[in-house]
């Protein structure tokens, strides 16, 4: 999940020490050169003010966006931050207006995102919404992190400090405003003024039930739009391949879209959300790389993506590797092993895609034992849980083609037979405009 909002950082609070210099060079110049003129001694009030506040102005601005995953977030004004480095947390106070955030990381660093509701030079409402949501989010997946360590809830003893405390600010944070409605629903409202166009809302009463259907109109419109458009790019793209135990799952290629992960359950808003990426997209769609999504075959879609092992290579040609491990895919005495005792609900099943880069000097079989953690650890999974999937990709839009391909298969085949798990059958399938062949 990603949050997108403008705040205020404390950097700037530093160049207020030249507010405070003021008084005291304007007594200092007014003694000493006996000033007496008050046009004078003015300039010299405002000389260090001006840039005092310019400053304070300009470097308190900030953006950010964070990603929330399981074992922490990732910011991109404050880097990486697990969920067990936070040591404390406070939110709104006479300090900081809610709903601000400062959290306190064992290494004594501090991370601090100053917002208003009101809205600011630093950020509007709808910066703030986002920014609640995100921290309600926030406690909710440490919530959840403390119970998946063992502890039935947060009523518990061994409760985290750092947990409770961020909770208790998120609900503190919500009392900022007596006004203050549910975060989803003020993000949604004022998305959908944005995303819907002002038109609609120029009548006194807009009737939003035309709202919607307008909507969804315009969305099935901008879709087929779409649909043509990739299928122009995809004559030029050429044929992608899939290798997989999954033999129900299929390829779809579709434009690099992103769009809101927390949007509401709102269908007008997430109709005017996804309008208004499509609207983009048929605008400029050179400007928009193609990717592969894999349709499992439980029906789950999920990107052949890169992974933080190779996210910033510059190399274009790759191939593209994803497993699922479930946990109620093992024996029952496995999972017993496994969970150490506790439910095995509470675990979360394995998945793992990374692209494998493939480099002339390199051999395909050291590329691939390069680029994965270890290939014969993740392959025997295949062996010992009943509902564990490979999916291996590769297109020639990636420089590569069939016989590479199938020479990636065969090392792969080669590996499963290593780990005893070359009993699972495989299938391979291509896809060439869009259509299996």
């Amino acid at each position: 999940m990603k949050y997108r909002f403008r705040f205020q950082n404390t950097h700037g609070f530093k160049y207020l020490w030249l507010a405070a210099l003021s008084p005291v060079l304007t007594g200092v110049l007014v003694s000493t050169l006996n000033i007496r003129d008050s046009l004078v001694v003015l300039c010299i009030v405002l000389v260090p003010l001006v840039p005092a506040f310019y400053l304070f102005a300009r470097k308190s601005r900030a953006r950010d966006e964070i990603t929330v995953d399981d074992e922490g977030i990732t910011s991109d004004w404050f880097g990486r931050i697990n969920y067990a480095s936070i040591e404390k947390a406070e939110g709104g106070s006479w300090k900081r207006t809610p709903p601000s955030l400062q959290l306190k990381l064992r290494n004594g660093h501090k991370v601090t995102w100053l917002l208003s509701w009101s809205g600011s030079v630093f950020n509007s409402r709808e910066d703030a919404a986002v920014f609640s949501l995100f921290t309600e989010v926030l406690t909710g997946k440490m919530n959840k992190k403390e119970v998946l360590q063992g502890y039935p809830s947060k009523n518990d003893v061994p409760y985290s400090a750092a947990a409770a405390q961020v909770e208790q600010a998120v609900i503190k944070n919500r009392k900022g405003q007596s006004w203050f409605f549910p975060v989803s629903l003020v993000f949604a409202i004022l998305a959908l003024v944005r995303t819907c166009g002002k038109d609609w809302f120029l009548r006194k009463d807009p009737d939003f039930a035309a709202v919607a259907q307008y909507q969804k109109q315009e969305l099935q419109s901008n879709l087929a739009k779409v649909k043509e458009i990739m299928a122009e790019k995809m004559a030029h793209y050429g044929p992608v391949y899939l290798y997989t135990n999954d033999t129900a799952a299929r390829l779809e290629l579709l434009p690099d879209i992103e769009l809101a992960e927390m949007t509401p359950q709102l269908s007008l808003f997430q109709n005017g959300m996804m309008n208004e990426s499509l609207r983009k997209f048929i605008k400029h769609p050179d400007d928009y790389d193609v990717i592969t999504m894999l349709v499992a075959g439980n029906g789950d879609a999920k990107p052949m993506q890169k992974s933080i092992f190779n996210k910033k290579d510059s190399i274009s040609r790759y191939l593209h590797f994803r497993i699922f491990v479930p946990q109620n895919g093992y024996p029952p005495t496995a999972r017993k092993t496994i969970s150490a005792g506790r439910d095995t609900a509470q675990k979360p099943d394995l998945q793992f895609a990374t692209a494998i880069p493939l480099y002339d000097t390199v051999k395909l079989s050291e590329a691939i034992d390069n680029a994965l953690p270890n290939t014969h650890m993740l392959l025997a999974q295949l062996r010992f849980n009943t509902g564990c999937k490979v999916y291996i990709t590769g297109s020639a839009h990636d420089s590569i083609p069939e016989t590479v391909f199938r020479k990636v298969m065969a090392i792969l085949d080669e590996q499963r037979k290593q780990v005893k798990a070359d009993s699972i059958p495989f299938v391979f399938k291509t896809w060439h405009h869009g259509i299996l062949q």
